[in-house]
């Protein structure tokens, strides 16, 4: 029966064992390597998630830092709008003493130069 290129029912029987065998030994090795690959991907995903939770952690801390830095200059330029508005008034109030001073020295100056006219046209 060998001549027509068929193998015995023995010979058959052997080499299916033979598959088989190597079948399932490629299955677990191929078993294995899914296992192995799960196991690499649950440790990345758990490093993952650590790292997510550390950039979180992270992320609060400078937005509570961002807070308070712009609660203080919020402060510190409303003290500072203040002692320049009270400045500001106070030379204010300078300056419109200085003006009445100074109007009232215009107004003299003014008289006088209005006398001395008088004087030159008297002699």
């Amino acid at each position: 029966m060998q001549k027509f290129g068929f193998a015995s029912q023995g010979q058959m029987s052997a080499t299916g064992a033979n598959n088989t065998m190597a079948a399932q030994s490629s299955l677990k090795t191929k078993l294995g390597g899914l296992e192995e690959m799960i196991r690499q991907v649950n440790e990345e995903i758990q490093f993952s998630k650590r790292e997510v939770q550390m950039l979180r952690q992270e992320k609060e801390q400078l937005e509570n830092v961002l807070s308070h830095k712009s609660t203080e200059v919020r402060k510190n330029l409303q003290v500072e709008a203040e002692r320049v508005d009270e400045e500001l008034k106070r030379n204010l109030g300078s300056q419109k003493a200085e003006n009445v001073k100074l109007q009232a020295q215009i107004g003299q100056l003014k008289a006088e130069k209005t006398q001395l006219q008088q004087n030159l046209i008297g002699l």
